[in-house]
C-alpha cells in the first residue's frame, strides 16, 4: 500500500505535476499579457487621452484658434502616448521576469527529490553550517514539501467516479443523501453497492434512477466549483482581472456616471453570485445583436419577476470575467433614467437638454451600453402624466452605432410602445424572456439557496419539484422563476420556525401552502379524509333534501381532492338548475363552509347586474376606462373558494363566453392583459331555466340522468344557453321542489338559526312549540318562491312576536321565550 502510494506520487510529480507547473507558468504569462494589454495599448498608442480633443466649432479660418486647437490635440495625444508607452515597457519587463522565473522553478521541481536527499546529507555532514548553505539546502526541501502538498490537494480528473464505492466516500456525498431526504446516520454502504440494492433503495424513496444521477451530477459540479474557486492560479480565475488602461481610448462620461452603476467594474447587488440558468437561447440572441455594427440595441421583454435584471447582471458578469472577450472594452452602465430626469427638474434645468448632454457623452465615449429598467415608462407607454415622453430624444441618438441601449420592460409596456411609438421601436430588437421550465427553475432555486445551504442541505430534490408545481398552482401574480423563489423562501422561513424534520420535504411545502391559502393540499390527513368521506352528511346539516344534488357535488370534490380531477380546470364546476328557493344558494354556502372552512369563502355575483353590452368589461375590467373587473378582482382577492354566479341566465349572452375559457382551462386574461387563475376555485352557476320541465320530469319518477338530455335540449331550444357552454361544466345538477317533510325540516332549520341569532344579540333563549313549523308552512309557504317565502313569514311574524315581548318586558336578558300557535294568531 505504501509502495503503491509512493509510486503514484512519483508518477504524478513527473507527469501531471510537471504539466500543471508548466500550465501555471503559462497562465501567469497570459495574466501579464491580459492585465497590461500591451497589444491594445500599442494599437492606440497615438490616440488622444480619453478622446479629450477640441473639435472645430467655428466657421471659416482663424489662425489663432486653429493653432490652439492643434496644440491641445497634440498635447492630448502625447500625454496618451507617454502613459501607454511607459505601461508597455513596464509590462514587457514583468513578462520577461515571469518568463525567466519559471525556468529555475521548473528545474527545481524536476530536481526536488534528489536535491532534497542531497541537502539532508549535506546538512547532516557539514559542520559548522553557514546561513547561505542553510538557505540553499532548504530551497529544494521546500519545493519537495510543496510537491507533496500539491499531490495531496490535486483535483481529480472527474468529480464523479466510475466506481460507485468511490462515490460513497466523496466528502460531498452526504449532500447527495440530503437531497434524497436521508441523513448520513441512516446510510449503510453495503445496502447501496449493487445495482439491485441501489434500485431497491431508490424505489423506497420514490426517486427515479435518472433523478439520482441528476442529483449526483449537480452536487459533483457544485463541489468542483467550490474546489476550483480558491485556486487563483487557474486561468478561469486569473482572466477575471481587468486590464490597465482598458478605457483610456474612450471618452469621459462625468455627468452620466452620476446616475449609473458600472456593472463592468463591479457588482454589489444580490445578483453578484447568481448564475444564469436556462437562458442560453436568449443570451445567444442578445450577444448576436450586440455584435452588429448598427442597430445593436435590444429590449428585454418579460413580466416582472421573470428574470430581466438577473439576465442583465449575468451578461455584465460574463463580460467582466472574460467569458465574452469581444465585449471586454464595453462599460455596462445601469442607468437610472428616472433619477436623471428628476435631478434636472429639481435643479431647474431644461430636462431635455440635460439628457441630451448625457446621451452625447455616452455616444462620444464609444464604449457605453446604457441599461435602462422600465424604459417603456419614458417612451409614451406610461399613463402617468408626470413622466415625460422621451421617444423623440431617444430617436435622435439610437441611429448612432456608438449609442447602445438595452431596455427592460414588461410585455404590456412593450405592446404599448409598439402601438403608440412605432418610430422608436424600429431601432430595437425584442428579446423575449420566456418562463424557465421545471429543470431550469430548480437550478435557479438551488443557485439562490446556495448561501443558505453552504453548511447543510435544506431542500430535498423532491421538495424543489413540489415547490415548482405548487407555485404554479397557487401563485399567478408573478411568473416563473419568481413565484417559485417566493414560495421557496417562505417555506424555508416556515421550516426554520418549526424544524419538525431534518430537511424541507414535499409535506413541508404542502403544509405551508395549506397554511397560507386555507386550502387542503398535499397528502390527505386523517381529519380531512373523514370529512371527505362524510361530506354528504356535513352538507345535509344545512341543505335539506336534494339528496342527488348533494351526492353529485360530493363525488366531484372527492375526485378533485384525491388527484383524479383535471389540474388545469377549476376544482369543480357545476350548473345548478331548479326553481327558486329549493337550496341552490344554500348548497353553495354549505360547500364553502365544508370544503374551505368558512361560509365567507363564497363570493356571490348577481348576474342580473351584467345585462348590458358592457357586461364583459364589468366582469374582467377595461384598460380603456381603467376600471377593474368584478369577477377578476374577486378571483385576485379570494383565489381559493366558491364563486357563485347567481341567476346566470340573466347575463348578457356574449359575457358568458368569458366563462368558456375559465371552465375549460382554469384561467382568464383580464382587461389589462394579466392572467388570473380559477384552478383552485369551485364555480357554481345557478339558473331557474326550464324549472317547470324539471319539476314535471322528476315528479314523474325520472332520475336526474334520465331527465338531463331532455332538459338540456329544452334550454338550448329556448336560447337560454348554448350547448358548448353547458358542456363546459363538470356536472349539471337538478334541484327539485321541496316536499312536506323537507319543508318542515327547512322551517325547523330556519327557526334554529333565528334562535342562535337572538341568543347572540340579546342573550334570550327561544323555544318553539311543535306546531310552529306546520303553521309556518301552512301560512307562509308559496311554491313559486320556495323556501325564501318561509324566511319572509319568520321575519314578519315570529320576529315581531319576539320584539313585542321584549318591549313589553315579558322577558329579561337571560330569559326564555316560548313561541306557540297562540302567539301567531
Amino acid at each position: 500500500m505504501i509502495m503503491s502510494s509512493i509510486f503514484s506520487y512519483l508518477w504524478w510529480m513527473y507527469s501531471a505535476g510537471v504539466r500543471s507547473l508548466v500550465q501555471i507558468w503559462w497562465n501567469c504569462m497570459r495574466y501579464v499579457l491580459l492585465v497590461f494589454d500591451m497589444g491594445g495599448l500599442f494599437l492606440t498608442l497615438l490616440s488622444p487621452w480619453k478622446r479629450d480633443v477640441t473639435p472645430k466649432n467655428w466657421v471659416g479660418f482663424e489662425l489663432g484658434r486653429t493653432l490652439e486647437r492643434i496644440a491641445f490635440n497634440v498635447f492630448s495625444r502625447v500625454v496618451g502616448a507617454f502613459v501607454r508607452f511607459f505601461l508597455i515597457l513596464f509590462g514587457l519587463a514583468v513578462l520577461v521576469t515571469v518568463s525567466l522565473i519559471g525556468i529555475p522553478i521548473l528545474l527545481l521541481w524536476i530536481a526536488a527529490i534528489p536535491a532534497t536527499f542531497y541537502a539532508i546529507f549535506f546538512l547532516a555532514t557539514t559542520v559548522p553550517l553557514d546561513p547561505v548553505s542553510i538557505v540553499v539546502a532548504a530551497l529544494p526541501m521546500a519545493v519537495f514539501a510543496f510537491s507533496i502538498f500539491g499531490y495531496a490537494s490535486r483535483l481529480p480528473e472527474t468529480f464523479i467516479p466510475k466506481d460507485r464505492a468511490d462515490l460513497f466516500t466523496k466528502p460531498w456525498f452526504p449532500r447527495v443523501l440530503g437531497r434524497l431526504g436521508l441523513v448520513p446516520e441512516d446510510f449503510k454502504v453495503e445496502d447501496w453497492l449493487t445495482d439491485e440494492a441501489l434500485e431497491a433503495r431508490l424505489r423506497e424513496l420514490n426517486i427515479a434512477h435518472e433523478t439520482f444521477d441528476e442529483i449526483v451530477a449537480f452536487e459533483a459540479d457544485a463541489a468542483e466549483r467550490r474546489a476550483r474557486k480558491p485556486r487563483f492560479w487557474l486561468w478561469e480565475n486569473l482572466r477575471k482581472s481587468s486590464p490597465f488602461g482598458r478605457g483610456w481610448q474612450f471618452g469621459y462620461t462625468v455627468k452620466l456616471d452620476r446616475y449609473c452603476t458600472d456593472l463592468s467594474a463591479y457588482d454589489v447587488s444580490e445578483y453578484l453570485n447568481l448564475r444564469l440558468c436556462g437562458r442560453d437561447a436568449e443570451l445567444e440572441v442578445a450577444t448576436l445583436i450586440m455584435r452588429r455594427q448598427g442597430q445593436n440595441d435590444f429590449l428585454l421583454v418579460g413580466d416582472a419577476g421573470i428574470g430581466k435584471k438577473m439576465f442583465v447582471h449575468a451578461l455584465a458578469r460574463k463580460i467582466r470575467e472574460g467569458d465574452l472577450p469581444e465585449f471586454a472594452h464595453l462599460r455596462f452602465l445601469l442607468f437610472d433614467l428616472g433619477v436623471a430626469v428628476g435631478d434636472a427638474l429639481n435643479r431647474g434645468e431644461d430636462m431635455e437638454n440635460s439628457l441630451r448632454y448625457i446621451f452625447t457623452q455616452a455616444a462620444y465615449a464609444g464604449n457605453i451600453v446604457l441599461v435602462i429598467d422600465g424604459l417603456d415608462q419614458f417612451l409614451g407607454a406610461s399613463h402617468d402624466s408626470n413622466r415625460p415622453n422621451l421617444a423623440p430624444l431617444f430617436s435622435e441618438f439610437l441611429g448612432m452605432s456608438t449609442f447602445q441601449v438595452i431596455g427592460m420592460m414588461t410585455t404590456t409596456g412593450y405592446h404599448e410602445i409598439v402601438r403608440f411609438n412605432e418610430s422608436v421601436v424600429k431601432f430595437f430588437e425584442a428579446v423575449y424572456l420566456r418562463e424557465p421550465d421545471e429543470n431550469a427553475t430548480i437550478r435557479i432555486l438551488l443557485n439562490i439557496m446556495e448561501p443558505v445551504e453552504r453548511l447543510r442541505i435544506g431542500f430535498t430534490w423532491k421538495s424543489l419539484k413540489t415547490i415548482f408545481e405548487m407555485s404554479g398552482e397557487y401563485d399567478w401574480d408573478s411568473p416563473y422563476p419568481e413565484r417559485a423563489i417566493d414560495l421557496a423562501q417562505q417555506t424555508l422561513l416556515h421550516w426554520e420556525s418549526h424544524m419538525d424534520s431534518a430537511f424541507i420535504l414535499p409535506s413541508t411545502v404542502a403544509a405551508f401552502v395549506s397554511l397560507k391559502t386555507g386550502m387542503p393540499v398535499g397528502a390527505l390527513q386523517e381529519d380531512e379524509k373523514d370529512k371527505l368521506l362524510h361530506l354528504e352528511e356535513i352538507l345535509h346539516k344545512r341543505v335539506i333534501g336534494q339528496d342527488e344534488a348533494v351526492r353529485q357535488v360530493s363525488d366531484a370534490l372527492r375526485r378533485a381532492r384525491a388527484g383524479f380531477g383535471n389540474p388545469k380546470r377549476p376544482l369543480g364546476s357545476f350548473l345548478f338548475l331548479g326553481p327558486t328557493g329549493v337550496g341552490k344558494t344554500e348548497t353553495a354556502k354549505a360547500l364553502a363552509e365544508a370544503y374551505f372552512g368558512d361560509e365567507e369563502r363564497m363570493i356571490r355575483l348577481d348576474m342580473s347586474e351584467y345585462q348590458g353590452a358592457d357586461a364583459s368589461n364589468k366582469l374582467i375590467g377595461s384598460e380603456v376606462t381603467r376600471d377593474a373587473g368584478h369577477l377578476t378582482e374577486a378571483a385576485k382577492n379570494h383565489p381559493y373558494g366558491v364563486i357563485l354566479l347567481d341567476e346566470i341566465e340573466k347575463a348578457y349572452p356574449k359575457a358568458l363566453d368569458i366563462f368558456l375559457q375559465i371552465l375549460d382551462e382554469g384561467f382568464v386574461t383580464d382587461g389589462f392583459g394579466k392572467k388570473l387563475s380559477f384552478r383552485k376555485s369551485i364555480i357554481i352557476a345557478t339558473s331557474n331555466a326550464s324549472s317547470i320541465l324539471i319539476n314535471e320530469l322528476l315528479g314523474h319518477g325520472q332520475t336526474a340522468d334520465q331527465a338531463k338530455t331532455e332538459v338540456i335540449n329544452d334550454i338550448v331550444k329556448n336560447g337560454t344557453f348554448r350547448i358548448e357552454f353547458m358542456n363546459r361544466f363538470d356536472d349539471i345538477i337538478f334541484f327539485s321542489p321541496l316536499v312536506n317533510q323537507e319543508l318542515r325540516e327547512v322551517a325547523g332549520l330556519k327557526l334554529e338559526l333565528l334562535a342562535k341569532r337572538i341568543k347572540k344579540q340579546k342573550n334570550i333563549d327561544l323555544a318553539f312549540d311543535s306546531s310552529v313549523p306546520d303553521i309556518i308552512i301552512e301560512r307562509g309557504y308559496e311554491q313559486e318562491f320556495g323556501a325564501r317565502s318561509l324566511n319572509r313569514y319568520i321575519e314578519d311574524k315570529i320576529e315581531d312576536v319576539v320584539v313585542r315581548k321584549v318591549i313589553a318586558g315579558d322577558v329579561v336578558e337571560g330569559g326564555t321565550i316560548l313561541i306557540t300557535a297562540a302567539d301567531l294568531g
